[in-house]
């Protein structure tokens, strides 16, 4: 291996491994972190990285997270004896989530502010 290749697979390990914090601590997105790591590796390296198939597994893997955060976060709102309009909520508020992340979170309680009056 040559020193670039070393530091390159530090560096994209260390994301990796705040990828793997972030699973467990909030406010980190874990499983995307994990995920761009590995691209970025791949594209920067080619064929001296990891497989395609490798790639797709982790794809794959990070949508199954996503959608058991999602199905989560209603199945927990309906169990805690939300209303529709909570179970809704949380649905849309995991959507805005995934593609919009933590600032989504500051502007859904301005917007809540200003039209719940």
């Amino acid at each position: 291996m040559t020193a670039e290749q070393i530091i390159g697979l530090s560096l994209a390990l260390l994301v990796m491994l705040c990828g793997l914090v972030g699973s467990v601590l909030p406010g980190l997105p874990g499983a995307p972190l994990v995920l761009v790591a590995a691209i970025a590796h791949r594209l920067y390296f080619g064929a001296a990285s990891a497989s395609n198939w490798v790639l797709a597994g982790i794809v794959a893997l990070t949508l199954l997270s996503f959608a058991f955060d999602y199905l989560a976060s209603m199945f927990g709102a309906k169990k805690l004896g939300a209303t529709w309009r909570g179970i809704l909520g949380a649905a849309v508020g995991g959507l805005i989530g995934i593609f919009f992340g933590f600032p989504a979170s500051f502007s859904g309680r301005s917007s809540a502010r200003c039209c719940w009056r």
